[in-house]
């Protein structure tokens, strides 16, 4: 109900609730800057669905909070879907659950086919940025003979969540796979 219509407004919505907006970095999927602090939605095909994730949980630092705004509704289609990642992780079997709990998760890019460029997904054409970045973020990095990047980290797949003090399922696991790419 607050009726932001531009991004600027949605930009003033998030600075009123103390909402500081983090830079977009090692992104999967080409997003535009609206405003300062206001992305675009990912752009996908929109014949191929978008498997359930959590944004950015690929990062050291992830955001504690998200805001969404619809300034223009689609035609057709365009439903953002959204899941409760505590309830998540209480329908999911332990012995799934189990080794995602203790060891975590492991993404491995190659910024060359899917996704991306690295350029894009870091923000700079500088291989030395990159690679501080990577040293600071716990990303480990090399360069590919094709001059491609090839990046992996390991994160949690279970985290602790700041107000509720409960386990939450919280990663790209079904989204960043060989399955489903």
């Amino acid at each position: 109900g607050l009726g932001p219509r531009t991004p600027e407004e949605v930009g003033a919505v998030a600075a009123a609730l103390g909402i500081e907006a983090m830079p977009e970095r090692e992104g999967f999927a080409p997003r535009r800057t609206l405003a300062p602090g206001v992305l675009s939605s990912s752009e996908w095909p929109p014949d191929e669905p978008m498997c359930m994730h959590h944004e950015v949980s690929y990062a050291a630092e992830v955001p504690s909070t998200l805001l969404f705004a619809c300034l223009r509704a689609p035609d057709e289609g365009g439903a953002t879907a959204l899941a409760d990642g505590q309830a998540v992780l209480r329908a999911l079997p332990a012995d799934l659950v189990e080794p995602f709990a203790r060891e975590g998760w492991q993404l491995t890019r190659s910024y060359r086919e899917v996704g991306v460029a690295w350029t894009e997904a870091f923000g700079t054409e500088d291989p030395a940025e990159v690679a501080a970045y990577c040293a600071r973020e716990a990303v480990e990095h090399s360069w590919l003979p094709d001059g491609a990047l090839r990046t992996r980290q390991r994160r949690a797949a279970v985290l602790t969540h700041p107000g509720t003090g409960r386990p939450v399922w919280f990663n790209q696991v079904a989204f960043l796979n060989e399955r489903t790419l």
